[in-house]
């Protein structure tokens, strides 16, 4: 028997995780071809039909087998039957989870290797609609649409157009942002010397002085020209989204 505390705390998880989704939702809305609409619920993220349109969108065709994406496997959507003792899945429930488990880790494995997100398990996900699962999901959309996908570049821009909530969800949440962030206390770490590590924590958190003798990172000017002109494609992204989204304004009123 869970204790009050438990109680309150796994009903905290699964709201932040809730909101989490909704801030995945109203990004993942804005692509082209999205299956999803701004105001789906999070339940949308455990539906294996919406999830293969999502993949379709997200990941490349050679990720899919070529009869996955001729057969109509996905055409309908299985429903799970739940007793107090039982839960009864269809069989061609599992093969949509079979296909979506395979296509993912085919892509991940060939456009993310460097990157570690947690372990998904879309049997939980889908069956059981685990909220650990589903945050889990969406940590991983998050690197698919920003970085993985060939979609990657307009998904960064988007997040710039979302609400200051899911604007600060995604990149709380967001596997790359936080593997660069442990890199780099681990560089600094590194950089520091014996006698500096018996210091006390305040001139630890201190930035070296100029003059202090310590290991810095200096960046080449071949470097510091690839970061310019990933700002220039990056901005020329967002005015491009910008300009799209004023059209839309547009149209709508004639």
């Amino acid at each position: 028997m869970n204790s009050p505390y438990t109680t309150i705390t796994m009903e905290m998880n699964e709201s932040l995780t809730d909101r989490l989704a909704i801030a995945v939702i109203h990004w993942i809305s804005e692509f082209s071809d999205s299956p999803l609409k701004a105001d789906a619920p999070p339940a949308s993220l455990t539906d294996a039909v919406v999830l293969f349109k999502l993949f379709k969108v997200l990941l490349n065709k050679e990720d899919f087998k070529s009869e996955t994406l001729e057969f109509a496997l996905f055409s309908t959507t299985y429903e799970v039957a739940r007793s107090e003792t039982s839960i009864t899945v269809p069989l061609p429930l599992w093969s949509q989870i079979d296909v979506l488990s395979w296509s993912l880790a085919v892509h991940l494995k060939k456009h993310a290797s460097s990157v570690h997100p947690p372990q998904l398990d879309l049997y939980k996900l889908i069956i059981l609609k685990e909220s650990e699962q589903l945050r889990t999901l969406c940590q991983i959309l998050i690197v698919l649409g920003t970085f993985s996908s060939r979609l990657a570049s307009r998904g960064q821009a988007f997040i710039e157009f979302l609400p200051e909530e899911d604007r600060i969800l995604l990149k709380r949440y967001d596997i790359l942002q936080q593997e660069l962030d442990y890199r780099a206390q681990r560089q600094r770490f590194n950089s520091l010397t014996p006698t500096s590590l018996n210091q006390d924590q305040n001139s630890f958190d201190a930035p070296p002085g100029p003059d202090s003798g310590e290991s810095c990172y200096v960046i080449t000017e071949e470097e510091l020209r690839a970061i310019k002109w990933e700002c220039q494609v990056f901005n020329q992204v967002i005015n491009r989204i910008s300009f799209e989204k004023k059209q839309q304004q547009l149209n709508s009123l004639t």
